[in-house]
C-alpha cells in the first residue's frame, strides 16, 4: 500500500504537469478559412505585405508599407483618414524630463458608424502599430496585429446592429516612444472612445493573453471570458509586466482613465526585436488566436453599454481555472482570506499540541529560510557557470537564449531533486506536517503582503496556501501512521495539482520578464530567480514530496537529478548560432564633421569574423566621447578612419532674427539630404531657450516649474525638412549646439571588400548598430 500510494502520487505529478502547461500553451486552433470567420490564411497575405523587411518610422519602406496598408482599406471599401502630426513622445516613454522628444507621424484611421442615429456615440478603439524597429521586419511586433485588423475590417463589412462606433486606429510611431498614440489623444475622435483593445506581441509565438487591463475591470472580464472560445489571462501576468521596462500603445490610453485590455503573445521570445522576427518564424496560430479575440471582442462590445456596466465594476483578480475559462473575484477580498486563514492557521496549530512540536516548527521555519537563500546563490553560480562554458550567450539580448527551454527542465531537474534529497535524510526525524507547518509560515507572510501590496497577485500565494491548509488540518487529525495511504495520497495529491497549476505559470512568466535584474550593481541572472522560486514551490509541497519518497526514497531525488543533467548537458551541447538560431552582433559608423575624423565601432565586448573586418583583430578601446552624446558611459571597440566617405552633409539655413515678446527670436530650416530618421540636438547653457516651435507648432515652452530643456530628439523629419523657431533669453548671445544625424543601414560607407554577415549571424536588437551617426557642432548667435 505504502508504494502503491507512491506511484499513484507520480502519476498525478506527470498529470499535474501536463494540465498546468495548458494555460502557457498555444490552443490548438486551426487556420480558417471559413465565411464569417477569422482566417489567419487570409490574414497572412496582408502581413507578407508589410513584414517584408524592417520598417522603422521615417523609413522608405516605412512609407511603402503606410501606403499599402491605405490602399488595401479603400479596396474594402472603407475611408481612410491619415492623421499627420508632429507630436511629443508620450510621458510613459520618457526617461529624460529635461528632454523634448518629437515624432513627425501618419496615423491611419477607419471609423465604422454604429446603427443608430444618436448624433453622440461612443466607439470601441482597436489599435495596433504599424512601424517595426531597426532590426527586424516585424512579423509579430506587430504586423500580426495590423494584419489582423485588416482581416477584421474585411469581416465586419457584413455584420450590423452595432450601437457604438467603432474606430481602428493603425498607429505610427509607437517603438520610438508611442508617438501614434499620442498623436491619436489629440484628435477629435479621441473623445468618443469608450473601451481601448490594444494588441501587441513580444516574441513571434505562443498563445495571445490579456496580460493587462485597466482599473475597475470585472466586468470587462467577465465578457472577455465568455465572448471568446479560448480567453487567455493572468493578474499576475500583470504584475510582472508592471515591473518590465516595456510601455505599448495602451499605456497612453490608460493614462486617461479609460477603460482597456491589452493583448500580447509572448513565446519565442529570443526573437523579439530582431531579424528573427519574420513571417517565415512567425507561428500562424499566434495570429489566428489575436484575430479570433479582436473580431469577437469587437463586435460583442460595439453592442454592448460599456460606460454603464463599467461603472458598476469593480477591481478584479483573475486567471485560468482548470477548464479553461477565467476565475474572477474581486481583489479586496485577498486581503480578507489573508488576514483569516493566518488567524485561523495559528489557532489550529496552538490547538495541534503533541501532535506539532513547535520548537521543530519554528527551526524548520529558520532553515526553510537559509535554504531559499542557499538555493538562490546556487542558481547563480550555475548560472555564471554556464555563462563561462558558453561565452556566446552574451551575446544575446538581456540575458536571453535559444536553449531557455531545456534549462529550465534542467533547473527544475536538478533543484527538485536536490531538495528531495535533503529532505529525505531528514524525513525520519522530520513529519511531514512539522515541516511544512514552518513553510506556511513563510506562504502566510508572502499572503498577506501581497494582498496589501499587490492584489492582484496575491491569488498565486493564497490559492495553493488554501488547498495546502486543509491537507495539512487533515493531516493532523488522521491517525499517526508512519506512512501516507490511498487515501491520504488522494488528498495530498489533490493540493500540489492545485500548487502546480498556478506556479508553473509563474515560473514561466519569470522566465520571459526577468531574464536577468540588475540591483544596484550587482547582476542577478534567471538561474537565481528560478531555482529560489522552485525551493519555494517545494516547500509547499513537502507532503506530496513525502508521498512519493516513501515509496522511492532516494530513487525519485537520483532521477530527478539525472534528469536535470541530461536536459543541462543537453543544452550545453545544442548551444551552437545557425540560420535558425542567429547570434547577434552590433557595428556602427560615427562621423565628427568638426576633426573630419570617423571610426568603425562596436558595442560587443569582442570582435568576430563580421565585425572583424572593419575594426581588426585588436581594436581600441574608449568612450567615444568626440562621436557619441557626451553622457555616454559605454566603451566601445573601435578602430579610426583613414579617409572620410563623400556624403551630403545636414543643411541648416538661418531664415529670421527679430525681437518677440521681449526675447531673441531666430529660426532655421533644417533638412537632411541622407533622409536620416533620427536627429538628436544637444544645447548649452542650459537656460537659454525660452521657447521652441517646429513648423510654427509649439513643442517646449519654459515655464517657472518646468525644467531648462538641454536636449531634443527628433524622429522622421519629413524630406522636404522642417523649421525650427527658437526663443532665447535676451541675455545670452550664443546658442552652442551639438547636433548628431542618425541614418539607419551602412550603404553610404560600405565598401566592395566588406562582407555581409553570415546566415548564423544578425544586427542585435539595438537602435545602434547597422547606423551611420554623424556629428555636427553648431551656433546659434545674435547679429551684430
Amino acid at each position: 500500500m505504502r508504494k502503491f500510494a507512491a506511484f499513484f502520487g507520480f502519476i498525478v505529478l506527470l498529470i499535474s504537469l501536463y494540465w498546468s502547461s495548458l494555460p502557457i500553451t498555444p490552443p490548438h486552433l486551426k487556420l480558417r478559412d471559413s465565411v464569417g470567420s477569422f482566417s489567419a490564411d487570409r490574414a497572412s497575405d496582408v502581413l507578407d505585405s508589410i513584414a517584408h523587411k524592417p520598417h522603422p518610422m521615417g523609413t522608405q519602406e516605412h512609407a511603402r508599407v503606410r501606403n499599402y496598408l491605405i490602399r488595401t482599406i479603400e479596396e474594402l471599401g472603407y475611408e481612410v483618414e491619415v492623421q499627420t502630426a508632429i507630436t511629443p513622445m508620450a510621458d510613459a516613454t520618457r526617461k529624460y524630463k529635461n528632454a523634448v522628444n518629437i515624432g513627425f507621424v501618419h496615423n491611419i484611421l477607419v471609423r465604422i458608424k454604429a446603427d443608430t442615429t444618436d448624433i453622440k456615440r461612443p466607439a470601441v478603439l482597436i489599435a495596433g502599430h504599424y512601424d517595426s524597429v531597426e532590426g527586424g521586419p516585424g512579423a509579430g511586433d506587430d504586423a500580426a496585429a495590423v494584419a489582423a485588423m485588416i482581416e477584421t475590417l474585411s469581416l465586419l463589412r457584413n455584420v450590423k446592429d452595432f450601437k457604438n462606433d467603432i474606430i481602428f486606429l493603425i498607429s505610427d510611431g509607437e517603438e520610438k516612444g508611442l508617438f501614434g498614440m499620442q498623436a491619436f489623444t489629440a484628435h477629435e475622435w479621441f473623445d468618443d472612445v469608450a473601451l481601448l483593445l490594444n494588441f501587441e506581441a513580444r516574441g513571434a509565438g505562443g498563445a495571445s493573453i490579456l496580460f493587462e487591463s485597466s482599473e475597475k475591470n470585472s466586468w470587462l472580464l467577465s465578457e472577455f471570458s465568455k465572448t471568446v472560445a479560448h480567453p487567455l489571462a493572468s493578474s499576475m501576468a500583470y504584475e510582472i509586466y508592471k515591473r518590465m521596462p516595456n510601455e505599448t500603445d495602451l499605456s497612453v490610453i490608460k493614462a486617461k482613465d479609460i477603460p482597456c485590455l491589452n493583448f500580447a503573445f509572448l513565446d519565442k521570445y529570443t526573437h523579439y526585436h530582431t531579424a528573427l522576427d519574420n513571417k517565415n518564424e512567425l507561428d500562424f496560430r499566434s495570429m489566428q488566436h489575436h484575430g479570433e479575440y479582436m473580431y469577437e471582442l469587437t463586435k460583442h462590445f460595439a453592442r454592448s453599454d460599456i460606460a454603464e456596466n463599467i461603472e458598476r465594476s469593480t477591481n478584479a483578480t483573475y486567471f485560468n481555472e482548470p477548464s479553461g475559462k477565467l476565475l474572477v473575484f474581486p481583489s479586496h477580498f485577498s486581503l480578507l482570506v489573508a488576514v483569516g486563514s493566518s488567524i485561523f492557521f495559528l489557532i489550529i496549530l496552538l490547538i495541534a499540541g503533541k501532535r506539532v512540536r513547535m520548537g521543530r516548527v519554528f527551526g524548520f521555519f529558520l532553515t526553510f529560510g537559509v535554504l531559499l537563500v542557499v538555493f538562490a546563490l546556487l542558481g547563480q553560480w550555475l548560472w555564471q557557470i554556464i555563462l563561462w562554458a558558453h561565452p556566446a550567450y552574451m551575446w544575446m539580448y538581456q540575458g536571453t537564449n535559444y536553449n531557455h527551454f531545456w534549462y529550465l527542465l534542467a533547473f527544475s531537474g536538478l533543484f527538485t531533486g536536490l531538495f528531495s534529497l535533503l529532505y529525505a535524510f531528514v524525513m525520519q526525524k522530520l513529519q511531514a506536517v512539522e515541516a511544512v507547518s514552518g513553510v506556511m509560515l513563510w506562504w502566510f507572510l508572502a499572503f498577506t503582503l501581497s494582498a496589501y501590496y499587490m492584489p492582484s497577485l496575491s491569488y498565486i500565494f493564497g490559492i495553493p496556501l488554501l488547498t495546502m491548509l486543509l491537507a495539512w488540518i487533515y493531516m493532523l487529525a488522521r491517525k499517526s501512521l508512519p506512512y501516507f495511504q490511498f487515501f491520504d495520497a488522494i488528498i495530498v495529491s489533490a493540493a500540489f495539482f492545485v500548487l502546480i497549476y498556478i506556479w508553473q505559470t509563474v515560473i514561466y512568466f519569470e522566465q520571459i520578464a526577468l531574464p536577468l535584474l540588475k540591483v544596484s550593481n550587482i547582476t542577478i541572472y534567471w538561474g537565481a530567480v528560478t531555482a529560489l522560486l522552485l525551493a519555494w514551490v517545494c516547500g509547499l509541497a513537502i507532503p506530496f514530496i513525502h508521498l512519493i519518497l516513501q515509496g522511492f526514497r532516494y530513487t525519485f531525488p537520483t532521477l530527478l537529478l539525472i534528469t536535470g543533467l541530461v536536459f543541462l548537458l543537453y543544452s550545453s551541447f545544442n548551444s551552437r548560432f545557425d540560420e535558425n538560431r542567429k547570434r547577434p552582433n552590433t557595428l556602427f559608423y560615427a562621423t565628427n564633421m568638426q576633426d573630419s575624423t570617423a571610426v568603425w565601432a562596436t558595442f560587443d565586448h569582442k570582435v568576430d569574423d563580421f565585425t572583424g573586418q572593419f575594426l581588426g583583430r585588436n581594436p581600441e578601446s574608449d568612450s567615444l566621447i568626440d562621436y557619441f552624446w557626451a553622457n555616454t558611459s559605454r566603451t566601445f571597440l573601435y578602430r579610426p578612419v583613414d579617409s572620410l566617405q563623400e556624403i551630403s552633409p545636414l543643411t541648416i539655413t538661418h531664415l529670421t532674427d527679430s525681437m518677440r515678446d521681449d526675447f531673441y527670436f531666430t529660426s532655421y530650416r533644417i533638412f537632411s539630404p541622407r533622409m536620416a530618421e533620427r536627429i538628436f540636438c544637444a544645447f548649452s547653457p542650459e537656460n537659454s531657450i525660452q521657447r521652441l516651435t517646429i513648423n510654427d507648432s509649439t513643442v517646449y515652452e519654459r515655464t517657472a516649474d518646468s525644467l531648462a530643456l538641454t536636449h531634443l530628439n527628433i524622429f522622421a523629419l519629413p524630406d522636404s525638412g522642417a523649421v525650427f523657431g527658437f526663443w532665447l533669453a535676451p541675455e545670452d548671445s550664443l546658442l552652442q549646439t551639438q547636433i548628431w544625424e542618425l541614418k539607419n543601414g551602412l550603404e553610404e560607407v560600405w565598401q566592395p571588400q566588406y562582407r555581409a554577415r553570415k546566415n548564423d549571424c544578425m544586427p542585435a536588437p539595438t537602435p545602434y548598430t547597422d547606423i551611420h551617426i554623424i556629428k555636427y557642432y553648431f551656433a546659434l548667435s545674435k547679429p551684430e
